[in-house]
């Protein structure tokens, strides 16, 4: 019996596997931010355009003439945003490939390479919509030899054995990369430690004790998460998505500086100031780590109910917690790619996953081939592109926590 498996039969199917499913359950589960996002599909190449009003322009007087002078002029900003790529590669044995000699083995193979393209992109989407456009992953704490201590075991999750790592002194908003690449070699999440074979100075050697990190290639160059649209610091005029965002906190949400001994009163505190700006109606989701959730279950003594909350557009659900102070009711739901000592709330329906590919990625077959044999070895090598950038469309109902260790 001949291999069913072939470079084109292969290519064909597994695009077919994708286009019927471009946002399967495999990329969400477990990833509540994303889940809940609105998937939104921008067909052409023009930047995505929305407005917010900040000022009414209202004019009102008892006197008529101080009215017609029309003072207060109406005021709205203009948002622009365009997507961001990102890129992966994955490589399939010759021995998978000669070892499907049936229909039915042909199709797992396909299938287990889907399921691990879904939950790469599923996870860089989830990390991407707690940074900033500078796209650092974590900050070292310090470093001594070979052992480098971050901030929190929040981001110690962010890496994983044999990721090559660059540093810079600043969060890749500004600023540029010092020379020098490591490959972590180890790593321990309880301690918040990464290790690298030697010095890390052997191979960065002007690696400073509170540098940002960057996996290689991806400095600078991210999406706009939650800490872009609802920043910890108030903005001043450099332009957001084109936008001068410094007079209004319409235009970059609000927030609020806790105490962590006492997550509810921070989320009362936040809810409170969203509510008093005139806004909160649609507010409904808090996200935070799953370290932070554990605390706020723990102080309240685990009087907590536990429901299930709907993702947007995806057949999936996320365990929530119920909390409502304000008049606003909130969802508080723990991500694992989630940074510690951090929350945002903010209306879930006004999260969106911009994408102008059919899902959060496709594969890269313009030359015809989905398969391409690798140069070196027997095996095949697969390309998939992501093309997508997050959006929320409100930020006056939207609140940033922080909360002092």
């Amino acid at each position: 019996m001949s291999n069913p498996v072939n470079k084109a039969a292969a290519g064909a199917t597994l695009i077919q596997m994708i286009a019927d499913e471009p946002h399967s359950v495999a990329m969400y589960k477990g990833r509540p931010g994303i889940g809940l996002a609105k998937k939104k599909r921008r067909y052409t190449g023009d930047k995505y355009h929305f407005e917010i009003e900040y000022g009414p322009g209202d004019n009102s007087s008892f006197d008529p003439r101080q009215a017609l002078l029309k003072r207060n002029q109406y005021r709205k900003a203009r948002f622009e945003v365009d997507t961001v790529e990102s890129f992966n590669a994955k490589d399939v044995t010759a021995r998978a490939m000669r070892e499907a000699t049936t229909p039915n083995a042909f199709v797992d193979v396909l299938e287990n390479i889907k399921k691990t393209l879904d939950q790469v992109a599923g996870e860089e989407a989830e990390r991407g919509l707690y940074r900033s456009k500078g796209n650092a992953k974590a900050r070292l704490a310090s470093f001594s030899s070979g052992t480098l201590q971050l901030e929190s075991s929040a981001q110690a999750r962010q890496f994983n054995v044999d990721d090559f790592i660059r540093l810079a002194s600043t969060d890749g908003t500004s600023g540029s990369l010092r020379a020098g690449i490591a490959q972590i070699t180890g790593k321990n999440d309880d301690l918040a430690q990464l290790y690298v074979t030697g010095n890390l100075t052997d191979t960065i050697a002007a690696a400073g004790q509170t540098d940002y990190i960057f996996a290689d290639g991806s400095f600078g160059n991210g999406r706009s998460g939650l800490p872009d649209w609802v920043p910890v610091a108030v903005p001043d005029t450099t332009l957001f998505h084109n936008v001068d965002r410094s007079p209004s906190e319409r235009l970059y949400g609000h927030r609020s500086l806790a105490n962590v001994g006492d997550v509810a009163q921070a989320l009362r505190d936040a809810n409170t100031k969203i509510k008093a700006s005139g806004d909160g109606e649609d507010t409904n989701v808090c996200t935070m780590s799953v370290e932070m959730l554990s605390k706020f279950t723990e102080q309240q003594e685990q009087k907590v109910v536990y429901n299930t909350l709907k993702g947007e557009s995806v057949t999936v659900g996320f365990k929530s917690i119920s909390f409502q102070a304000a008049g606003i009711e909130l969802e508080l739901v723990a991500s694992w790619a989630h940074p510690d000592d951090i929350a945002w709330i903010f209306p879930s329906k006004d999260l969106e996953l911009l994408h102008s590919t059919d899902g959060l990625y496709e594969l890269v077959d313009d030359d015809g081939n989905v398969l391409s044999r690798n140069p070196d070895d027997f095996s095949f090598d697969i390309r998939t592109l992501s093309i997508y950038n997050y959006v929320l469309r409100n930020m006056n109902g939207s609140a940033v926590v922080t909360f002092a260790v």
